[in-house]
């Protein structure tokens, strides 16, 4: 290809990765793009991994920069950020240390970016269980471009509720629109928090049919290692956070109104999803219905509108059919204690109150 001025940071944070660190590192290194900076930081590790990055980078003879940091540790988010100081490139596009991506990944991130000037650019990915055997998660079908300002609300709604995945390391972000306040923060679904702040200073979005980014399923990651109250915890706390970011979009209360309560019912239908995936059946559809009703006796105005394309939301009785052909162990152990649905009322109820 006709080599593009555009220089592009690949940031790869790093903790305790040794198992999959070479197979990352190596794929950046081998992309036919030659204009990368190649920022890794190791966060603290306490195996091999610093080891193995840097005999990587002393047996590298092409001509990427790579630079190697470290730092104690500190959490993604913040060496996140870390990488987005360090960065001296034009655009940025972030990597997870157990994935990998195409070898021509960053080349046809560039030729959609000099073709369509966008800030962001957006990719579909395989989803990896093993390295040989790949599937393809297809957002979209069809490559697009959005002007984010004309239809922000829009976007931020199929954010919320999972039409677009938020996963930083399906776009390529131009750096010069990622300012102080925009940054990662420390918490539960940092990128999708991250995603939606930066939409305040973005103008243009491009959307690629293309699978370009290989995300591996590690069963010992720590996405799980948690429970449904877990995570149900975590998704209330997010609720709060995003609720104060996007209220400065909506311009009266009844809008704002509906995107929250809508928001609040994905999380507790997503979170019910995540035990039908994971747990067991024993008196599993009574635990269900007790809480999808007194959930649906304290909601209010819930858009189900906003849920009807989302991949998690319980959609009618579509996962109680599912659930009736699985040959599920016990989950009323889960989720059986009556001081546990209290406090999830409880929680509901603070949250639609003020509304």
């Amino acid at each position: 290809m006709k080599q593009e001025p555009y220089w592009v940071t690949v940031g790869v944070p790093v903790y305790n990765s040794e198992k999959f660190i070479k197979r990352c590192i190596s794929s950046i290194l081998n992309q036919t793009y030659q204009n990368i900076e190649v920022i890794i930081v190791d966060d603290g590790s306490t195996d091999n991994s610093l080891k193995l990055i840097n005999e990587l980078k002393e047996n590298y003879k092409g001509c990427k920069k790579v630079k190697i940091f470290t730092k104690c540790n500190e959490g993604l988010s913040k060496t996140r950020n870390y990488i987005i100081n360090k960065s001296t490139c034009d655009f940025i596009y972030f990597m997870d240390s157990d994935d990998w991506i195409e070898n021509d990944t960053i080349e046809k991130l560039v030729n959609i970016q000099c073709k369509y000037n966008c800030d962001i650019v957006k990719i579909n990915y395989f989803i990896n269980y093993n390295e040989t055997k790949s599937i393809k998660a297809k957002q979209w079908n069809e490559n697009k471009v959005i002007k984010v300002k004309e239809d922000r609300k829009n976007i931020i709604e199929d954010i919320l509720f999972g039409n677009i995945v938020s996963y930083t390391w399906t776009m390529m972000i131009r750096k010069e629109k990622i300012l102080s306040d925009l940054l990662f923060e420390d918490c539960h679904q940092e990128d999708k928090i991250f995603l939606i702040k930066i939409l305040s200073n973005i103008d243009t979005m491009h959307f690629s049919s293309e699978n370009l980014y290989h995300y591996y399923i590690n069963p010992n990651g720590i996405m799980h290692k948690h429970d449904f109250e877990y995570y149900l915890n975590q998704d209330f706390t997010l609720h709060e956070m995003i609720n104060n970011i996007i209220e400065k979009f909506y311009n009266n209360d009844s809008e704002l109104h509906r995107v929250n309560n809508s928001m609040t019912s994905y999380f507790i239908e997503r979170n019910l999803y995540n035990i039908y995936k994971t747990k067991g059946k024993d008196k599993l559809f009574d635990v269900y219905n007790k809480i999808k009703n007194d959930w649906n006796k304290i909601q209010k105005n819930v858009d189900y509108n906003c849920l009807k394309k989302s991949n998690y939301a319980i959609k009618k009785d579509y996962y109680i059919k599912l659930w009736e052909k699985e040959d599920f162990a016990n989950i009323i152990k889960h989720y059986d204690k009556e001081n546990k649905f209290e406090n999830l009322k409880m929680k509901i109820k603070q949250l639609i109150k003020k509304y």
